[in-house]
This record gives structure tokens, C-alpha cells and sequence, in this order.
């Protein structure tokens, strides 16, 4: 009743106006009869047959606003519309009740299925970082050791260069010899000769040999029958960095060289060890190499390395301490060497 009559006036004007103004008149007429002021024109008339028919009926034609009791029929119709607005403002509460739980149902499952998918992305990345980490690992254990083959490469290559280098000198040394012999050192054919070339070093050693006044020539011998034979090693560390990222890895390498004082000097002692161990701090893994060789004895004494480490030699100093690429070993028991004849 409140609506227009004509529906294109409406706020949301219907798709075909012609029908609802129909229905519209009808609906007014349906609510009439159904009350209970018109009960001998409700029971004339079916009330959805009035409302739904195309036909128009006598209903219709019927001017309403001119009946009695239009106070009574607008208090019930009001009276009608508040129990609608109560019963549809408790479906919207219950609705909107389902609705939340609904939604509180739902964001649990969502956070247990984030929390799953979180859980799981963390278990990936783990793995992931874990293969990764293994893997540098790996690759730089490998490069320490192939670091390592190139240093003892390298004094093997300085090695035989020094050898040539010393075969070159004693060469030269020798034909200087040969050149300048001195009269002890000659032949008796030598002297002779030297003598009769008026050589003045050889006629000066003659006149010194005539008078008593020359130099002994013994060479001083070396005794070690009285050196105790001791084992000793030698011992020194270096670290490299091998970091990735968060993980922080430091590689030290450990190296040990084990031998005797007296060396070859004395039979069956000349042996020599040479290990090398190097853990890394991030989970404790490690490598080992080892390497045999051989040693001269006394406190400057040479090692000459064998097997994977072949050509590589060492100097021990004064028995204390030897050189190795870009660190120094320290001797264990520097006085093993204290009883050698200087």
C-alpha cells in the first residue's frame, strides 16, 4: 500500500511493470481477505487464485478504500509487519551466527593448512640448504687436497730445480777444483807439472813442506756412537676459510712429520711420516693424507719425501723447527739434537 501504484516510480523499478502493478493490487486484496475483518468476502474467494490468475476478477473492480474498518485493517497490517521485521531480524541473527562459525571453522582450517604448507616449505628449505652445504663441503675438501698436491708439486718442481741448480754449482765448483788445486790436493804427476809451469802456490807449498811448516789435511770426524736415539715430531696448523652464507665453516689442516734424530746415520732409523688431518667446524668431518720418506739425521738434517709427497724435501733448522710452505713445524724435543758434534 505504501508502494506507487505505478512500479516505474519505485525506487528499484521492476523488469516489467505492467505485471507488477497487478500483483501489487492483488497482494492488497489477498491480505484483506486473509484478515479477519472480511471473513464472508474471504470465504467467498480463493486468495492465491486472486493473486496468481492473468484473468482479472470481480476483486478487481472492487474499490477497497471504501469499506469500514480501514483503522482496524492498517493497526493489523502494521501489527502483521512488525512480526515480520522480528521473525527476519532473528533468521539474520541466526544467519549471521551460522555465518561467523562458519567463518571460525574455515580460518582454523586455513592456519592448520599455512601451517602445514609453512612447515613443509621449512622442511624443503632445510633440505635444500643441507644439499647444498654437503655438497660445498665436498667441493672444498677436494680443493684442499688438490690445493695440497699443487704445494707439494710445486716443491717437487723447486725441488728439481734446486738439484739442478746445485748439480750446475758443483760442475762449476769442480772445474774450479780442477783449475785451482792447491799443492796438497795434487797428484804427484800434478805437482811435477805445477813445478815445472813455475806455479808460485806450488813452489811456496813445496818450500813450506821442506821446512815442517804445512797443514794438516785429517778431515774432523763426526762420532754418533754415543747419541741416544730418540723419536721426535714436528708439528704446526693452518686454517682456510670455507663459509657459505649463514654457515660459517673453518677448515683447520694439522700437519705431523714423525722420525728419529739420527736418521740414516744410524741403520734402520732413517724412516720418516708425514700425515696430514684437516676437520672442518661446521659438523666435524675430516680428511687425512700420509706420506712416507726418509731423513738424514742431526739437527740440520734433510727430509725427502716419498710416495704421493714424491719429491718433496724439507730442511730441518738447528733442531728445532722446519719450514713448510707458508708455516713452521715445531719440533717435539728440540734437545735429541743437543748431543751432535758441531
Amino acid at each position: 500500500m505504501a508502494l506507487p501504484k505505478d512500479p516505474s516510480k519505485w525506487a528499484k523499478p521492476p523488469k516489467n511493470p505492467t505485471k507488477t502493478a497487478r500483483y501489487r493490487g492483488r497482494m492488497i486484496t489477498g491480505f484483506i481477505m486473509e484478515s479477519d475483518i472480511y471473513k464472508g468476502l474471504g470465504n467467498a474467494i480463493i486468495v492465491d487464485g486472486v493473486v496468481r490468475s492473468p484473468i482479472k476478477t470481480l476483486m478487481d473492480e472492487t474499490d477497497y478504500g471504501q469499506l469500514p474498518d480501514l483503522d482496524k485493517l492498517k493497526k493489523e497490517v502494521k501489527s502483521h509487519i512488525n512480526g515480520w521485521h522480528k521473525e527476519v531480524k532473528k533468521a539474520k541473527a541466526k544467519k549471521a551466527e551460522k555465518e561467523a562459525m562458519r567463518k571460525a571453522k574455515l580460518e582454523a582450517k586455513m592456519k592448520i593448512i599455512a601451517q602445514k604448507r609453512k612447515e613443509k616449505e621449512r622442511k624443503k628449505l632445510e633440505a635444500k640448504l643441507k644439499k647444498e652445504s654437503d655438497a660445498k663441503r665436498k667441493k672444498d675438501f677436494e680443493d684442499a687436497k688438490a690445493r695440497l698436491r699443487k704445494i707439494i708439486k710445486e716443491e717437487k718442481k723447486e725441488h728439481e730445480a734446486k738439484k739442478a741448480r746445485e748439480r750446475l754449482r758443483k760442475k762449476i765448483a769442480e772445474s774450479k777444483k780442477e783449475k785451482n788445486k792447491s799443492y796438497e790436493q795434487m797428484t804427484r804427476e800434478e805437482r811435477r807439472a805445477a813445478l815445472k809451469a813455475n806455479d808460485d802456490e806450488a813452489w811456496k807449498a813445496l818450500e813450506k813442506e821442506l821446512k815442517g811448516e804445512s797443514d794438516p789435511q785429517t778431515p774432523p770426524a763426526i762420532e754418533n756412537s754415543a747419541i741416544p736415539i730418540i723419536k721426535v715430531s714436528a708439528s704446526g696448523s693452518f686454517d682456510e676459510d670455507y663459509s657459505f652464507g649463514e654457515f660459517n665453516n673453518i677448515v683447520t689442516t694439522t700437519i705431523t712429520l714423525s722420525f728419529y734424530n739420527v736418521g740414516t746415520q744410524v741403520n734402520g732409523y732413517g724412516g720418516v711420516t708425514f700425515k696430514t688431518n684437516s676437520v672442518a667446524s661446521l659438523n666435524g668431518s675430516s680428511s687425512q693424507s700420509r706420506c712416507g720418506g726418509t731423513f738424514s739425521g742431526g739437527p740440520n738434517g734433510r727430509i725427502k719425501l716419498s710416495g704421493e709427497c714424491a719429491g718433496m724435501v724439507l730442511q730441518l733448522r738447528s733442531g728445532s723447527n722446519i719450514s713448510f710452505d707458508k708455516i713452521s713445524l715445531s719440533v717435539s724435543s728440540p734437545a735429541a739434537f743437543s748431543h751432535w758434534t758441531k
